[in-house]
């Protein structure tokens, strides 16, 4: 009602519009903010928007002076229990929004990759659509398949001891010559490899570039530091196409940034400024979400684990994820969310009862077991037995499985892994 009666004033001052038309327009708008479920995208926030502070509680929608523009530029998430995704049983979410400036709803999918084949296809479209758009200079940030995430990407609990800076490096290299081989087509064995670092014991901090063919003209620098850059710019200078994959530099968020301050920074903040944030795949925990709450006794009651996907030339989105691969879209940015504008989603996500908030609450993780049973193989395609897949869980995992098996979970590292393994190697001499 509010909607309408706030078109139907404001379209009334406009010549040539009837008063039945003016009331048409107001009942359109209210049927697509009701279609969009009531709310707006989470850090959504444009100048119409400022100037006609359109809000939506969860109950209703109120407005201010609403102009047809601003409505037509915002964009809706459904973050209902359709874009709820639990990977491991395949549904796919869904996302809509308002195409602007036409007055047509679009639908599109908004999907969290599963796997490493999954991120690396992604980054492929990414970087093919921006070559096309006419951008040369790309940065690309992705998660790493490293620690809990070596044999389950989707896996968001942390390990105890996680992989070296060496092993992450190596990591990112072979990432890096995998997306180089889906967008040129070529196989790595063709590419120029060459370390920007000294290597070696005490040799500095790691950072590798790749070349392609002179055909494909790209040059991809992994890992970049600060002491990097000039290197990057030489390239830039050579006419190649330049890829910046997961930069280790702090380009300002801190006090001092890495590249110095005043002039030094300015210069070094114009450059890298020029490169496109072509794909985006990031993960960030929001608060303790692994703590057990007072109020419930459950984990993931608050905060929660946040991937963040950017595909150019679409939006940041952000998904909240759950133990079991499970994951739900809670808002959409212009640029990489902070810490807080995350935080807000959040709350605001938790306030309007999105599914994803209650499932994480009891999902339980994907059974790490399930490969003995049904005869699968590790990556060097050799059979896994109870030892190799009890030695990649961490001791939250661990005692997890044996809480499921009635088993006592106190002990050393070491005397609960033993424990496990000792009862999964009864279980399979039983089946």
């Amino acid at each position: 009602a509010d909607v309408v009666m706030a078109f139907s004033r404001r379209s009334l001052k406009s010549p040539g519009i009837s008063g039945s038309a003016c009331i048409a327009l107001g009942v359109g708008a209210a049927l697509v903010l009701l279609n969009g479920t009531g709310y707006l995208r989470s850090g959504l926030r444009t100048q119409a928007q400022a100037a006609h502070q359109v809000t939506a509680p969860q109950h209703g929608v109120t407005c201010g002076h609403v102009s047809l523009s601003a409505l037509q530029s915002a964009r809706f998430n459904l973050a209902q229990s359709a874009g709820l995704r639990r990977e491991r049983s395949g549904l796919k979410p869904q996302m809509k929004v308002f195409s602007s400036p036409s007055s047509t709803m679009e639908i599109f999918e908004a999907k969290l990759p599963r796997t490493v084949d999954d991120m690396v296809a992604q980054a492929k479209e990414a970087i093919l659509q921006a070559f096309l758009s006419g951008k040369d200079r790309h940065r690309l940030e992705v998660i790493l398949p490293i620690n809990e995430k070596k044999y389950d990407y989707l896996a968001i609990e942390a390990v105890d001891y996680p992989c070296s800076l060496l092993e992450e490096f190596e990591a990112a290299v072979d990432v890096t010559e995998r997306i180089l081989e889906a967008v040129t087509g070529e196989s790595k064995t063709q590419f120029n490899v060459k370390r920007l670092d000294p290597g070696g014991i005490g040799g500095g901090d790691p950072c590798m570039l790749i070349e392609t063919s002179e055909a494909s003209n790209i040059a991809a620098v992994t890992f970049p530091f600060s002491d990097n850059l000039k290197q990057i710019e030489k390239l830039v200078e050579r006419g190649r196409k330049v890829l910046l994959i997961n930069p280790q530099w702090n380009d300002g968020t801190a006090l001092i940034s890495d590249f110095g301050i005043g002039p030094w920074k300015k210069k070094a903040d114009d450059f890298l400024g020029t490169f496109e944030s072509t794909y985006v795949l990031k993960e960030q925990r929001i608060g303790a979400p692994s703590s057990l709450s007072f109020e419930d006794g459950k984990r993931y009651s608050d905060g929660g684990v946040v991937r963040v996907l950017r595909k150019f030339p679409e939006e940041h989105v952000a998904f909240v994820m759950a133990v079991d691969g499970a994951s739900q879209s809670i808002g959409e940015y212009k640029s990489f969310p902070s810490y807080q504008e995350l935080d807000e989603s959040i709350k605001m996500g938790r306030e309007r009862k999105l599914e994803i908030f209650d499932y994480a609450k009891d999902a339980i993780m994907p059974n790490p077991f399930s490969a003995i049973r049904e005869g699968e193989t590790n990556r060097d395609n050799e059979a896994t037995s109870p030892s190799e897949i009890v030695s990649r869980m961490d001791k939250t995992t661990i005692r997890q499985a044996l809480t499921q098996r009635g088993l006592p979970t106190s002990g050393t590292m070491a005397t609960i892994r033993d424990r496990l393994q000792a009862v999964l190697e009864a279980e399979l001499q039983q089946q």
